[in-house]
């Protein structure tokens, strides 16, 4: 694989390991859409998903709110090709009411109405559906990130596991920042995927890059690498 100069963004290579840190719907989206984009390329990658939570046997959860709104359905059909789970629906929502002291706010559904769930189902769901295409699941939560110059090593509970590239799903870190070993570049990006109407999100080839870092040896421990926003 060519090295990326700084500033620029390099291709990976065929088989290259892309290790995505958070198998909440989020992170299994993000291996699922690159797992499809690099096909359509003509590219297979090894993909790792770390998870450290068992959606499975529902022993956790993520503090969220079962509700799936449109066009989330059309999307998981069109970018990731995944049936939505309507088997997991718990009734429609059809409009809210906002309560105050004095008064209460209609607020009907104008367009069509989203799907009530089960947080915890919804996560296995996405994470089986990975599963199935091939995608591993890593039972163990990210501790640390490492940088190197040709790699970036991921230490879990179990095990550190090296890639090309790591993707950070997650809205906040709950390891330490990220630190550049010996040499760049940096190979860490942050994917922040957003739905909504009028913004379809952007789970392109940007992914599968390799972000240079122009941070030198020596000044590694003051400076933190540099991330992007996909």
């Amino acid at each position: 694989m060519k090295t990326p100069t700084a500033g620029s963004l390099g291709p990976l290579a065929d088989q290259a390991h892309v290790i995505i840190i958070g198998g909440g719907p989020g992170g299994a989206a993000c291996a699922m859409a690159l797992q499809r984009q690099a096909a359509q390329l003509g590219r297979r990658l090894q993909i790792t998903i770390l998870e450290g939570k068992d959606f499975h046997r529902e022993r956790h959860y993520n503090q969220c709110a079962g509700v799936l709104s449109p066009p989330l359905p059309r999307l998981m059909e069109e970018e990731l090709e995944v049936a939505f789970p309507h088997h997991l629906s718990r009734g429609a929502i059809d409009g809210y009411v906002l309560h105050s002291r004095r008064q209460a706010l209609d607020l009907p559904e104008t367009g069509e109405p989203s799907i009530a769930l089960r947080r915890v189902q919804f996560d296995d769901y996405m994470l089986e559906q990975a599963r199935q295409r091939g995608i591993k699941i890593w039972p163990a939560r990210a501790v640390d990130l490492e940088l190197h110059a040709d790699k970036v090593v991921v230490y879990s509970e179990n095990a550190p596991l090296e890639g090309d590239v790591a993707v950070w799903t997650r809205a906040r870190a709950r390891f330490s920042p990220a630190r550049p070993a010996t040499g760049c570049p940096a190979t860490l990006v942050r994917w922040s995927p957003s739905i909504t109407p009028a913004r379809r999100p952007w789970i392109a080839s940007a992914i599968a890059s390799t972000l240079s870092c122009p941070l030198s040896a020596t000044s590694s421990s003051a400076r933190s690498p540099p991330r992007a926003t996909i």
